[in-house]
């Protein structure tokens, strides 16, 4: 993965439409595994974990955003007032374009969030409140994301390693 910029967007394995727009170049998250591709390791967050549509929405954030700022988004940073996501996330001194798949990871982890599937003045209601809550919390902090982040990513080595593939090679027998 590479540092984005305004002048300068270079993508390794990224759908190049969606990007940060920032002053000045941001550190980002290098990937888990370099032999799993993104589209393998998020089928296998979605369906590995009881969170699996959270950890999806999150591992796809991580792909472009500094921890801190995936702690801070909240509901009406990601929906519009029909209950449509954004096109455009802002933070705090950033934008971020938002592309089809992570815009119905987004939809689909709201609406489990908020527990329901219209989310038409969800932002009237609950905008306010964090995108990301824990039981014990109302928000995510950075360290505890950092930490969720580390379990994660021991999950997809352990999937992605050589030899754990789901795929079975046919015995050869000796003779």
């Amino acid at each position: 993965i590479s540092i984005y910029t305004t002048t300068d967007i270079s993508f390794v394995g990224i759908n190049t439409s969606a990007f940060i727009a920032l002053d000045t170049p941001m550190m980002t998250n290098p990937l888990p595994h370099p032999d799993a591709s993104i589209p393998a390791i998020l089928k296998f967050l979605a369906t590995s974990h009881r969170y699996g549509t959270r950890n999806r929405c999150l591992y796809r954030l991580r792909l472009v955003l500094r921890y801190k700022d995936i702690a801070a988004l909240r509901l009406c940073d990601i929906l519009n007032r029909d209950g449509s996501i954004v096109d455009t996330i802002h933070g705090d001194g950033w934008s971020l374009r938002v592309d089809a798949g992570l815009a119905s990871d987004l939809l689909a982890y709201a609406r489990e969030r908020c527990g329901r599937y219209d989310l038409t003045n969800i932002i009237y209601l609950r905008g306010s409140e964090r995108l990301f809550v824990t039981q014990k919390s109302p928000c995510f902090s950075p360290g505890w994301l950092a930490q969720l982040y580390t379990h994660l990513d021991r999950a997809v080595r352990a999937r992605f390693k050589s030899g754990a593939r789901s795929i079975r090679r046919p015995r050869v027998s000796g003779g």
